[in-house]
Order: structure tokens, then C-alpha cells, then sequence
């Protein structure tokens, strides 16, 4: 889900991030989505800012 928000140009899978904080996930997948959200922050940095708060929010928030 996050490589299809990270790839995503149009705007349709801008509501990944809130969607996986707001699922049932159990803790131990939280953690490792939230690793991967903060990866991906620092790859796309330079490509789309915005993009990469959000998926530095979304690691905070899932953690």
C-alpha cells in the first residue's frame, strides 16, 4: 500500500497513510509499517515533500 502511495501522481491513494492508522493493526505490524513509512520518508524527500511528511507523520503516529 505505501509503494502505491509513494508511486501515485493523481491523488488516488492519498488516503493510505489514514487509513493505516486507522486499522486494527496488531502492534508488531505497526512497528514494522512505521519502518517502512520512515524509509520511504528519506527516499522521497528530494522527489515530493509533501509526500515525505506524510509518511514521517504516519511513522510517528503508528508508533
Amino acid at each position: 500500500m505505501l509503494a502505491a502511495y509513494v508511486a501515485d501522481e493523481y491523488g488516488r491513494f492519498a488516503e493510505v497513510p489514514e487509513l493505516l492508522v486507522e486499522a486494527e493493526l496488531p502492534v508488531d505490524v505497526r512497528r514494522e509499517v512505521a519502518a517502512v513509512a520512515e524509509a520511504l520518508a528519506s527516499k522521497v524527500t528530494r522527489r515530493d515533500s509533501h509526500k515525505s511528511r506524510e509518511l514521517g507523520s504516519l511513522a510517528a503516529r503508528l508508533r
